[in-house]
């Protein structure tokens, strides 16, 4: 059973999730927020939506939920509600691009564009984190998956 608050890291074989996992050298293409027993709240290129956990799993092959994030109940309340509020916010294109540059350039160039209340799946959940109190390696914005799972003790 997921608790809100935990982190979902997905390993999947749709196109835009291989392409991370591709570009990151990740083992991970996108993550997501638990926000009640069944529902995530995650970036998508439709924007960031709220999504019962039984048509996530089948978007996906395998799913790493990691429960123990150190939060405690309240920091974990504050991670919901950013990604609660974010509901309905559309997807960071901008970011990807510049994500993807720096990545193809072998961190030569680095951009952040980061469209204000535009989300990616990871600056989503790295935005949420922040929120409850966790420290970030990096801005949100330039957060991957694989960063996602590192930040939360997962070798990505």
């Amino acid at each position: 059973m997921a608790t809100p608050g935990d982190v979902f890291l997905c390993h999947g074989t749709d196109v835009s999730g291989c392409v991370v996992q591709w570009a990151t050298r990740s083992f991970y293409g996108h993550c997501s927020l638990v926000v009640a027993d069944d529902r995530v709240v995650e970036a998508t290129s439709r924007g960031v939506l709220l999504t019962d956990l039984r048509a996530y799993a089948t978007r996906t092959d395998l799913i790493v939920r990691v429960a123990d994030s150190g939060l405690s109940d309240a920091q974990r309340a504050a991670a919901v509600s950013l990604a609660y509020a974010a509901i309905g916010a559309p997807y960071d294109w901008r970011e990807v691009a510049c994500v993807g540059l720096s990545l193809l350039s072998a961190g030569r160039i680095a951009l952040t564009a980061g469209m204000s209340g535009a989300f990616t799946c990871s600056e989503l959940v790295a935005e949420a984190l922040w929120a409850g109190g966790v420290a970030l390696p990096k801005a949100p914005s330039a957060m991957t998956p694989k960063d996602i799972a590192l930040l939360c003790g997962v070798e990505g």
